[in-house]
């Protein structure tokens, strides 16, 4: 995490919204000693990123986010990288085919990914 970052606006959702996504990003800013002024965002999806690119905060977005990134936003990585927990929520009982071929896959997938982390 770059220390410059430290006197600028991190965009977030309400930390009722999501709390632990909330605490997640904060303690990414408090491993490096930092306390961010927070620019509180709406729950709804904001693909332009509007307080970024008005110039009024930063976001920490997930790595998927680059490829959609609005014209005129610059992807800095994170310096050590930084990885934030994911879960998938289905409900146990009366669930969809395409939703247990979806489990499966997303286990398969989350297997690969961790096995890549691994030292070899």
């Amino acid at each position: 995490m770059r220390v410059d970052l430290a006197d600028e606006p991190v965009l977030l959702h309400p930390r009722q919204a999501n709390p632990g996504h909330y605490d997640a990003v904060i303690a990414l800013f408090a491993d490096q000693g930092l306390e961010p002024q927070i620019e509180f965002r709406g729950v709804a999806f904001d693909l332009p990123q509007t307080p970024v690119a008005e110039g009024r905060a930063v976001a920490v977005v997930s790595d998927s986010a680059r490829a959609g990134l609005p014209a005129g936003l610059a992807w800095i990585e994170l310096s050590p990288p930084a990885t934030l927990e994911v879960r998938l929520l289905a409900r146990s009982l009366n669930r969809t085919p395409a939703v247990d071929r979806f489990l499966d896959v997303a286990e398969i997938v989350a297997d690969e990914l961790a096995s890549r982390e691994q030292p070899v």
